[in-house]
């Protein structure tokens, strides 16, 4: 069945210490009002979705994933709706979150956010950061052995605005990335540092019809 974490009121949602919770869609911080959270935390802690899993629907959303917890959904969208907010925070070695299917959307019609530290790791096939014309997605990658591995494409301001920063040794891959996809988006890449890379197997298009950005520095890599 269906798992909505927060409709229109407020909840929270621990999973710890080894425990598993398994639902068909997810959906955290459903309606307008709502304020929901959800906290995965813990070597052998399992939320799984075997649909798709919303962090920040219409209200207000957050996921935290630590101390090797994994997450896996089939499609994940944070902040979909115009209004939304939906952040998605992952720290810790072999904290993991994997998605499996569908797209990796990142602010499609509200504002998303979704950092990744300490060696967590998120997997996806096509990420879509900035995805709708209302959207506004960010997504950083910070630290030795934090990785964001796309099987397929990488969209940063897909429709909207999408910003992708790596630091302190994080890592980006995917096939093809557009950044800055259609008329009237923005997107920025970011690579700030020698120990950080961002590596493309395909091709890169920075400003297709929309503006895009392409910042490497300090001895950062992007290839």
């Amino acid at each position: 069945s269906n798992l909505f974490v927060a409709v229109s009121g407020t909840a929270s949602l621990y999973v710890n210490n080894g425990g598993r919770v398994s639902s068909a869609a997810l959906t955290i911080g459903n309606s307008t009002g709502g304020s929901g959270e959800v906290n995965a935390a813990g070597t052998s802690t399992q939320v799984t979705a075997s649909g798709p899993l919303q962090v920040g629907s219409e209200g207000y959303g957050r996921l935290t994933i630590t101390g090797g917890a994994q997450v896996s959904s089939i499609g994940a969208s944070i902040g979909t709706f115009p209004g939304s907010i939906g952040v998605a925070s992952l720290s810790g070695s072999n904290s993991r979150w994997t998605d499996s299917g569908g797209s990796f959307r990142v602010g499609v019609g509200g504002n998303g956010t979704v950092s990744i530290a300490s060696g967590a790791r998120v997997f996806a096939n096509t990420s879509l950061v900035g995805d709708g014309t209302t959207g506004e997605g960010i997504v950083s990658i910070d630290g030795t052995g934090s990785a964001w591995t796309n099987s397929q494409a990488l969209y940063a301001g897909s429709l909207g605005e999408g910003s992708v920063v790596v630091s302190n040794g994080g890592t980006v891959s995917n096939t093809l990335s557009v950044v800055g996809a259609t008329v009237g988006s923005s997107g920025t890449m970011e690579i700030r540092d020698a120990t950080s890379s961002w590596t493309s197997s395909s091709y890169v298009i920075v400003g297709d019809s929309g503006t895009g950005t392409l910042h490497v520095k300090d001895a950062g890599s992007a290839s």
